[in-house]
């Protein structure tokens, strides 16, 4: 029973850094979002680490950049990762280490 305490502190750290970190997550996927131009849409937005990827497809390779230079502005530098033009879109995947 003396244990009681570290434990429940134990896991409530635990809890609290995985926690956190999903509001990193969500914090960040609703700023990419609410950067995005009008012609972008974000399909999804991961945590690998300190890093997020962003997936998505925008009208048109200019489309993609305006999401980088707003990306830039606000949130750290992006570096694009993959750009495909498939059926009249633009599918791209970015990754950004917030800074």
């Amino acid at each position: 029973m003396k244990n009681l305490p570290s434990v429940m502190v134990l896991c409530l750290l635990l809890f609290g850094l995985s926690l956190s970190h999903a509001t990193d997550t969500t914090t960040v996927a609703a700023a990419v979002k609410r950067i995005a131009p009008a012609n972008v849409s974000i399909d999804a937005v991961e945590s690998e680490g300190k890093k997020f990827v962003i997936r998505g497809t925008a009208a048109s390779n200019q489309d993609v950049s305006k999401l980088m230079r707003a990306l830039a502005e606000e949130l750290g530098t992006p570096n694009l990762e993959k750009v495909q033009r498939q059926n009249d879109k633009s599918h791209f995947v970015l990754s950004i280490v917030v800074k």
